[in-house]
Formats: C-alpha cells, sequence, structure tokens
C-alpha cells in the first residue's frame, strides 16, 4: 500500500451513489491546493467522467513566469504513451493489418535476440502485456535521454538481450511493437497514432511531437521550486519522444480518451474502434498483481494495468519522467473516469488525486491521502550550482578538451565551452561537469541528480577520447576529425 496511504487515519465518508463529476472535482481541487502547496508542485490539471459528463479544473501555473493552467494545457503524460499505442496496434489487428498473436517475427524479420527460441516465439501481444521481460537499458537510454536511436543501433542492442522469461514492466516491449505498426505501414508511429486515433476521436491538442507542444503558449513546462521561485527543467525534444513515453495531452483530451473506452470506441456517436477492440485492451492478459494506492492490480490488459477498485473493475495507467506526473484511471462498467497531469515529480499528489475524484464518484469511503499529504511539506531545495568545469578543474586548457567525439553503439558525445566552463551533451542529454584534474571528471545530468564518472585521455596536447561509465559498463566516445565547436 502506498505509505502516505498507510499513515492517513482520516478518511472521507460519501453517499453510496457518489457525486457528480462537477462536484468531484470541486471537492478535489480544493483539496488538492494544500497538498500543492506542501510538496511544492507547480501546477495540476484534473478531469472526472461519470455518466457521459465531464468537468475539469486547472490548478496552479504552468509555467515560471506563473501562467495559470487550464483544461486545455498540454501536459507531457510519459508512460502513459503506451496505452494509446497498444490500442493503435489493436486496431490495426482489427483492420487484419497484422495479428497480435503471430510471431512478431511475420512483420519484423529482423528482429533477433541472443536468445533464439525467445525471439522466435514473441508475440505482439505478449510485448504489449509485459510477458517475456525484454529490457533493454542501451536502447531505453537512446530512445528517452539522448534521441540517438536509430533502427540499426536498436536490433544491434537487442540482438544482445535475453528475455527474463516473467511478466516485466519495460519500455522495450512498446518501442519494439510501434516497429511492428511502422513496419507494416510505412509510416512513423507517430503519423498512425494520429490518423487512426488521434484525429477521429477529436483529441486535436494531443501530440506526440515536442517541438508541438512546447511551441504552443498554452503548455506546461518542468518546473521545480529553488530558492525564491519555479524553475524550468530539462524539456523533451521530438528526438526522445518514443512509443512507451511519447505523448502531451490535456485534461479535456484526457476526458475524450476515457469517454472512448467508456463507450466502447465511439464518439459522438462515431465508431473510432470495435466495441471488442476496447474491451480486450482492457481485459487480463497477463498476471501480475501489485496494490498501487488503493488500485488492487491483478495484472495488465494491453498496456493498461488491470484489476479492482472497492471490487469494481479498472484499467489504469501512471507516467513520470523529470518535472511530470500524470494519472489515467477508467472504471469501464462503473461509465467513471478520472485523469490527473502536473508538471512536476508528484507521484504521491497525483496518485491522491486520482484516487479521491473516482472514490467520490464511486461513492463509500475514502483515505484523505490529499489531507494527509498536505501535512508533510518537503524541503526546499537549493538551485543546483553545478556549471561546468574551469581549465583548472579540468586540469587542461578548455580549447583542448571541446570537440566531438563518437561511439557507434551511443552516437554523439560533445563538449563545448560556455562562460568559461566546459559543459557537454550526449546527443540531446546536456551535462555539467565535475573535474578534479586530468585524471578524474564526472558527468553531472539533470542538475546532479544523477551522475557518470568519466576517465578522460589525451594526445598530442588535446583530449582524444572519453571513456564514460553509463549503463554499468564503460563506454569510450573518440574525438571526431576536425575543430571543436564554437565558444558560446
Amino acid at each position: 500500500m502506498n505509505p502516505a496511504v498507510a499513515a492517513c487515519s482520516a478518511v472521507i465518508a460519501l453517499a453510496a451513489d457518489g457525486v457528480t463529476s462537477r462536484e468531484a472535482v470541486e471537492q478535489v481541487a480544493a483539496a488538492a491546493a494544500g497538498a500543492m502547496g506542501a510538496r511544492a508542485v507547480p501546477g495540476m490539471a484534473l478531469a472526472a467522467v461519470k455518466g457521459g459528463e465531464s468537468a475539469f479544473a486547472g490548478l496552479g501555473v504552468r509555467d515560471a513566469d506563473g501562467r495559470p493552467v487550464t483544461p486545455d494545457t498540454r501536459f507531457y503524460v510519459a508512460s502513459c504513451t503506451k496505452a494509446y499505442t497498444a490500442l493503435l496496434l489493436a486496431k490495426l489487428a482489427e483492420q487484419d493489418e497484422l495479428e497480435l498473436d503471430d510471431p512478431l517475427r511475420a512483420v519484423l524479420p529482423r528482429f533477433a535476440l541472443a536468445d533464439e527460441e525467445a525471439a522466435a516465439g514473441i508475440t505482439l501481444r505478449d510485448l504489449l502485456c509485459h510477458r517475456p521481460g525484454l529490457n533493454c537499458g542501451a536502447a531505453v537510454f537512446l530512445d528517452a535521454f539522448t534521441g540517438e536511436i536509430t533502427d540499426e543501433r536498436f536490433f544491434r542492442f537487442l540482438a544482445r538481450e535475453r528475455p527474463s522469461g516473467r511478466c516485466q514492466y519495460t519500455n522495450t516491449h512498446f518501442t519494439l511493437a510501434a516497429r511492428a505498426a511502422e513496419a507494416v505501414r510505412g509510416e512513423p508511429w507517430q503519423e498512425l497514432l494520429a490518423s487512426e486515433l488521434l484525429e477521429p476521436a477529436g483529441m486535436t491538442r494531443t501530440t506526440a511531437r515536442a517541438s508541438v507542444a512546447y511551441a504552443d503558449e498554452d503548455c506546461a513546462w518542468p518546473l521545480d521550486r529553488g530558492g525564491t521561485g519555479w524553475r524550468g527543467l530539462r524539456v523533451k525534444s521530438d528526438l526522445t519522444m518514443h512509443a512507451a513515453g511519447g505523448l502531451c495531452t490535456t485534461a479535456r483530451d484526457a476526458a475524450t480518451w476515457i469517454g472512448l473506452h467508456l463507450a466502447r470506441g465511439s464518439i459522438g456517436g462515431r465508431r473510432i474502434v470495435a466495441p471488442e477492440t476496447i474491451e480486450e485492451t482492457m481485459a487480463l492478459q497477463e498476471k501480475s498483481a501489485e496494490e498501487e494506492g488503493g488500485f488492487a492490480r491483478e495484472g495488465f490488459g494491453l498496456a493498461w494495468n488491470v484489476g479492482r477498485f472497492q471490487g469494481r473493475r479498472f484499467a489504469l495507467h501512471s507516467g513520470d519522467y523529470l518535472g511530470y506526473a500524470a494519472k489515467i484511471v477508467v472504471l469501464p462498467d462503473e461509465g467513471i473516469g478520472a485523469a490527473v497531469l502536473a508538471n512536476s515529480d508528484a507521484s504521491r499528489v497525483v496518485q491522491a488525486a486520482a484516487l479521491a475524484l473516482v472514490a467520490r464518484m464511486v461513492g463509500g469511503t475514502v483515505p484523505d491521502e490529499l489531507g494527509w499529504l498536505a501535512t508533510q511539506p518537503v524541503p526546499v531545495r537549493a538551485a543546483p550550482t553545478v556549471r561546468g568545469a574551469t581549465a583548472a578543474e579540468a586540469g587542461a586548457p578548455l580549447e583542448s578538451c571541446a570537440g566531438t567525439f563518437r561511439n557507434d553503439d551511443f552516437g554523439t558525445l560533445a563538449l563545448r565551452i560556455e562562460s568559461g566552463r566546459l559543459v557537454g551533451s550526449i546527443g540531446e542529454y546536456p551535462f555539467e561537469l565535475l573535474a578534479g584534474g586530468a585524471g578524474s571528471w564526472r558527468l553531472a545530468f539533470d542538475g546532479g541528480a544523477r551522475e557518470s564518472p568519466a576517465q578522460p585521455s589525451f594526445a598530442e596536447g588535446r583530449l582524444a577520447a572519453l571513456e564514460v561509465h553509463l549503463l554499468g559498463r564503460p563506454i569510450r566516445f573518440g574525438r571526431e576529425d576536425g575543430g571543436p565547436p564554437p565558444a558560446r
């Protein structure tokens, strides 16, 4: 059980038949405000659906300038993307463009693993319910952080992997499944998702393009509280938006997504997918029991976590990434659903708000977790002071270190001079250099949230290579020909 729920003794008693979606949103919004203040959550959007009626609330701010969250504010929803990808694959199967139970190699003949028997038997259904336990950390790192993934690298990485053979939640299952959709249609998964689901359902503010989302004035930027105000964090790019975690949506569009499932594939009388397809995605496909803050998961449907909430069938998915948290819940037999989106690492508050919305609409009792969280403030963290290495700290002139370095598997590492200090990036993933001399470097990612040791090698008076310890092993980036990038 969620520790906050276990620690909370107060409960809220409700009418047996619950409240309307509007009443639920009003009550939860009021309760969430205190929790947001205590837990340093800048902004949050709520959506509740019951009996065909939707209600919304925008709480807090969407950016460091203090502009308010609205029901139409775009939030990155991370792994909630998986449920959309799964429904896309299920619709293609409905249209006889592929078969969920055929071997994956029927549409991806180049797919290989270190375990040939496992590779030959894995199906799309296996992937969509996390059955194989196939987790390729290198592919995930390039997909989600650096953007340096290519199909050549992706399949080369997989050919070195052995699946665990037991149910395990991973991004790899979905980035692999999306490649099957791309293979049968010859289009990127982003375009397929838009043409097959988003546009027909009218989810016009849901996008798999970070460039579209962040160019929008009404977009929630990832924020962190440091010192006297909010500061922006690293944002996603088009290259790091992938089929396991690559969508931005709004509270209003999330309600449409929920409504599509409650209406078994129809929106406004228009059939988008067959009722049987919707039911299949929310049906138990693989057992994997776990308690998640009041939701008793029995296992996985096609992407969805499925189980029982106070005896009622549910399907839910969560999403968490630097500066974002989201949860979407559907109670298909009750005509109820809820979505909570935040621009902060606020999974506990998001979880509590989603639980409160659903519980209020269902009726009965619910632990007052939001009230409890409001009494548990988090300390204000000082803004990171890491700013890159000086020449003295690097143990060498910065001009001799700056340049572009490559690794066949992991792509490009760039070192450049900014304001007299050495900083860099691996693909789209920026870092600052922490150095204690020529032989002792460390790369600090996300303001020091994670660090990687690095061993520089010098030749003929300049940095020839940098060996970085990533994913549990040293990875060597060798200097490319050509001069260093210009100082900024």
